[in-house]
């Protein structure tokens, strides 16, 4: 973690006031004692972007602090904002969420669903967290039917009910509002981490108000960013008749890939890449170039994980409550409740996580070299030369136009590696000890450089995230060779 504090200690200073922490006055242990409870107290950071409650409790004797179950101020980090896209209702012209499930969390030990009801005016919702959600029913059949009832969002297949008024919005109706830029969204929920685990609130005001990001204050940071503002469109059309690939998106206008992030979004990945494109510039030790090659390569992957992890097409795993990433289907489907991770809270889709699942890559990675044959990259034309002394070519996976392979590389050419390659954070030229990974598809061409052992680690979990083939075995079986796939 010193790694992430060395050099992406700027990106949190500016990125701090738009992701607030509160303190809430409680035990760290469950007990029976009776306290007053009090309101939540925003935590101010400090130069470093660094919040800290012990001033909160300065005034508690040590003793006290001592015991756990006395109430304190305990801070508590937010880990994700739940959104949902709303529309105006056709019938009483109500602000209407568009909401898949209304289950925040559906573990044995952990059930919680947000509630919804008209407000006063009905005008359009209030929303409300239902926490230690009991189980009902006899037998298994029951209690699912159950549980789908209580937590039915306001969506379905046809689309999606009004809840302050019959009138139903079909799916035709919605599309038609979208295209015409008509959808709005609304914070639904927080996600934050406590003493005893994740748990759950409605959003405050303030960070209502962090979440809303002037042109002025996005534009000035991206204008030290190669390219700018990824504005580049999106196509309606299918890449092939068997996929949607990101030609869903167009349908409900968003036509372009800066509209897949929110302006927060957006915000970070540019403070983040400056932060770590400042990193070049750094003095270096003598000798030290081909370790921080390494590093740079390393860091760029953090980022495409953070990207990842930072659209508006994640979602909130209820069950394992996690975010689910950008890529968790071979298409980018239209979300319309969709989560906003923290990127910097040390949990689940922040920077410093990704930082971290990089190192086990690492780490497994230098295992498997270790104990792995040599292997070397050539053209895939090459096989034409020596087909004769294989006995079986394997390719992975075999989806032949299933999977629109061009738009995934769009998403993060456009959103990571190319700003990623201009500052510097994607070497060139390969050295001896690396190998090219490279696509081509749609007239693009994507060059990423990673270690041989990070190269035969992927081969070997098969990461979904960059597909391959490769030649297998000689007649010997002897691994003999190592060949990239064009698709």
């Amino acid at each position: 973690m010193g790694l992430y504090f060395k050099f992406a200690a700027e990106a949190r200073k500016q990125l701090a006031d738009r992701f607030p922490t509160y303190a809430e006055f409680q035990t760290l242990k469950p007990t029976e004692r009776t306290f007053e409870h009090q309101p939540l107290r925003l935590l101010q950071p400090n130069s470093n972007g660094v919040v800290d409650v012990t001033p909160l409790n300065s005034s508690l004797d040590p003793a006290y602090l001592k015991d756990p179950r006395n109430p304190r101020w305990v801070a508590k980090p937010t880990v994700a904002y739940l959104w949902a896209r709303t529309v105006r209702c056709k019938g009483c012209r109500a602000s209407l969420p568009l909401l898949k499930t209304r289950w925040l969390a559906k573990k044995d030990s952990n059930r919680v669903v947000l509630t919804m009801e008209p407000n006063t005016d009905r005008t359009g919702v209030v929303f409300g967290i239902e926490t230690n959600v009991s189980q009902v029913g006899g037998n298994a059949a029951q209690r699912r039917e159950y549980d789908r009832r209580l937590g039915a969002g306001t969506m379905n297949r046809s689309g999606a009910q009004c809840p302050c008024c019959p009138a139903i919005m079909t799916t035709e109706d919605i599309r038609f509002e979208a295209q015409a830029g008509r959808l709005g969204t609304v914070m639904t929920a927080v996600i934050i981490d406590g003493p005893t685990g994740k748990a759950y609130r409605l959003p405050t005001s303030e960070e209502r108000e962090a979440a809303d990001i002037s042109r002025d204050e996005l534009e000035a940071p991206y204008a030290k960013i190669p390219y700018g503002l990824p504005s580049e469109p999106i196509s309606l059309q299918r890449p092939s008749p068997n996929t949607r690939g990101a030609s869903g998106l167009p349908r409900y206008g968003i036509d372009n890939w800066a509209l897949t992030f929110t302006d927060r979004q957006k915000l970070t990945i540019a403070n983040f890449l400056i932060a770590t494109a400042s990193r070049e510039n750094a003095p270096q030790a003598s000798g030290a170039c081909l370790f921080d090659e390494a590093i740079t390569a390393y860091i760029a992957a953090c980022i495409s994980r953070l990207v990842d992890r930072g659209s508006m097409i994640t979602t909130w795993d209820k069950g394992y409550q996690k975010l689910r990433s950008t890529f968790a289907r071979f298409v980018l489907p239209m979300t319309w409740d969709y989560a906003e991770c923290n990127p910097i809270n040390e949990s689940t889709g922040g920077f410093s996580q990704s930082i971290e699942w990089v190192g086990e890559v690492i780490d497994h990675a230098l295992k498997a070299a270790s104990q792995s044959e040599p292997v070397q990259c050539i053209n895939g034309s090459a096989i034409a030369e020596s087909f004769s002394q294989y006995d079986v070519i394997i390719t992975d996976p075999p989806y032949y136009d299933a999977i629109p392979y061009s738009d995934i590389r769009t998403s993060f050419m456009f959103g990571c590696v190319a700003p990623c390659r201009k500052l510097g954070l994607l070497t060139r030229k390969p050295s001896a000890n690396h190998l090219v990974l490279s696509g081509r598809k749609s007239s693009m061409t994507v060059s990423l450089l990673i270690s041989q052992a990070g190269f035969q680690q992927m081969v070997r979990s098969q990461k979904r995230f960059m597909r391959m083939a490769w030649l297998a075995y000689s007649r010997n079986a002897q691994a003999v060779s190592l060949m990239m796939a064009v698709s």
